[in-house]
């Protein structure tokens, strides 16, 4: 099953909603994480959210064309290390090492590997999320189509549409409540952003071993534009610095910004005439005739003035 390709499971979006209920309800077999090889930090967020649902996961590297345009080599081995999970280069876009993606699911499938993902919280949210799952094993609740540390993760982040309020007693989700509140006064932020922040640190303690950069990384014009406009000292100076340019075109007691704005508009309409004789001179249908000379070339032209 082809699913809408999302980058969280967390439930902002209905392709969200859509991927995680198939996943939970579906019983599925093995989960084909296709990720960016070219963007791995970001893209490997989702895939820690998928490691805790207990499905074996089999990640495929996607765009590994472009990953060795730029010489940067991932280490496969290092990562299906990390990730305790099969992971594959493929290149969708010219079917590169796509018999290679199915012969691993096929060998996932047949061999019922076991699934062994690690666990990558620490401090305060390990405490909370491992006393919560007690808790639950306490009440009885059963982890349908996720491990107890999905379920666990979706009760401190009041997850209703995963864990409904009449799925666990009242004193449970007051002491969930109090676990997460205890976060918030740790980390000075609310729970589903701090187990966001750890999952994100968790892929940073191996991404630099993972991604090898042969080559120094050649900044493009665009870039050192962005270096300079963007500089934490300068970047304030040169927008008042602009924007007094611009208003002091328009004000200038020279009226340079009016002669400005005049021979433009002059420009805009000769385009606009040349436009409506030659067209009506080729015979063109005057709707067509008015599309192109007041459309286009009087609508687009005069958006700058």
């Amino acid at each position: 099953m082809d699913t809408p390709g999302i980058y969280s499971l967390s439930p902002y979006s209905n392709e969200e909603v859509i991927t995680r209920d198939y996943i939970l309800n579906e019983h599925s077999d093995a989960i084909i994480n296709i990720v960016d090889a070219t963007n791995l930090e970001h893209n490997l967020y989702l895939t820690t959210q998928l490691m805790n649902l207990g499905i074996p996961v089999i990640v495929a590297l996607n765009m590994i064309d472009v990953l060795k345009s730029k010489d940067d080599v991932v280490s496969v081995e290092t990562l299906s290390k990390m990730l305790h999970c099969p992971v594959c280069e493929i290149s969708a876009v010219s079917n590169e090492c796509i018999d290679n993606l199915k012969q691993t699911l096929a060998d996932t499938l047949e061999q019922e590997v076991k699934v062994d993902h690690p666990f990558i919280f620490t401090g305060g949210v390990e405490t909370a999320v491992k006393e919560v799952t007690e808790l639950m094993h306490k009440e009885g609740f059963k982890a349908e189509g996720a491990t107890d540390t999905f379920y666990a993760i979706k009760a401190l982040s009041k997850d209703t549409g995963i864990i409904p309020e009449d799925k666990l007693s009242q004193h449970i989700w007051d002491r969930v409540d109090a676990l997460g509140d205890a976060l918030d006064k740790e980390y000075d932020d609310d729970v589903e952003s701090i187990i966001a922040e750890q999952r994100y640190s968790w892929i940073k303690t191996f991404i630099n071993k993972v991604i090898v950069k042969r080559r120094k990384h050649v900044l493009t014009t665009s870039d050192k534009i962005d270096r300079i406009l963007t500089n934490k000292i300068l970047a304030l100076p040169l927008f008042f610095a602009i924007i007094y340019v611009i208003y002091w075109i328009c004000l200038n007691p020279s009226g340079i910004g009016k002669k400005l704005v005049s021979i433009t508009f002059g420009w805009v309409i000769s385009a606009m005439i040349w436009a409506s004789t030659t067209l009506t001179e080729l015979g063109c249908a005057p709707w067509l005739v008015s599309l192109v000379s007041e459309g286009v070339i009087f609508g687009v032209g005069i958006v700058p003035i």
